[in-house]
């Protein structure tokens, strides 16, 4: 529609970045690939914003490829690689659900039309460790758990013990935003998330089977801990 050279395509339309080597014409100027050069993997790589759960891989890349692939894992012996399929424009990406003060593998590889480079050589990162004197809970009373770290931070697990879910509810006198995971007891992660507001409720636990799980919660470099 209009300048719009392809409506069915949502990627496609005026000012949208040239996708090297996929035979579109992306910012529909007319022209395909055009400034592409050779489709190269990425350079330049490094990690930023490394925090006890997450962390930030970054590159640098002169043209837009079809697709990056992005691999990380733990350098335990046996560990294996999670991958993050990512689309070639971006520059940067953030990983969660990372464990504390563990060392990190991760590389990449770019697509260019229908073949892959090679993985890039491996970057080595280490998540940061977590404060647990902090930790306070009580897990021998009926519905309500309550733990209160010394900063300020209060978590509140609703009902507990609960046959469906829980309500998580976070009161903190920070405003940095929360990030938690929650794990059973053998320390399996069930689930992680980042970025959750300081003073906010969240469910967790549709689909966890009958047991004891604890949810760790981190905030400026400190963790509350809370047996489900």
């Amino acid at each position: 529609m209009g300048s719009d050279c392809d409506d069915t395509r949502a990627t496609v339309h005026p000012g949208a970045p040239e996708i090297c080597g996929n035979g579109i014409d992306d910012n529909c100027n007319g022209q395909v690939d055009e400034n592409c050069g050779t489709c190269q993997n990425a350079t330049n790589l490094t990690t930023t914003s490394i925090t006890a759960t997450s962390a930030t891989p970054n590159r640098v890349a002169s043209v837009n490829p079809v697709q990056w692939q992005v691999e990380y894992k733990t350098a335990k012996q046996g560990s294996k690689w999670m991958d993050v399929m990512l689309s070639g424009t971006l520059r940067s990406t953030t990983i969660t659900g990372l464990k504390a003060n563990q060392t990190y593998h991760w590389h990449i590889r770019a697509k260019c039309g229908n073949s892959w480079t090679e993985y890039s050589n491996v970057v080595i990162f280490s998540t940061q460790a977590v404060n647990l004197a902090t930790t306070s809970y009580n897990a021998s009373t009926a519905t309500d758990q309550v733990a209160k770290e010394k900063a300020g931070l209060l978590v509140q697990v609703l009902p507990n013990p609960s046959f469906s879910y829980f309500t998580l509810v976070f009161q903190s006198s920070s405003n940095t935003p929360i990030a938690l995971r929650v794990m059973d007891a053998v320390g399996e992660t069930m689930e992680a998330r980042s970025g959750v507001a300081s003073n906010s409720t969240q469910l967790v636990g549709y689909s966890y089977r009958p047991g004891v799980y604890f949810v760790q919660v981190l905030q400026d470099g400190k963790m509350v801990m809370v047996k489900l």
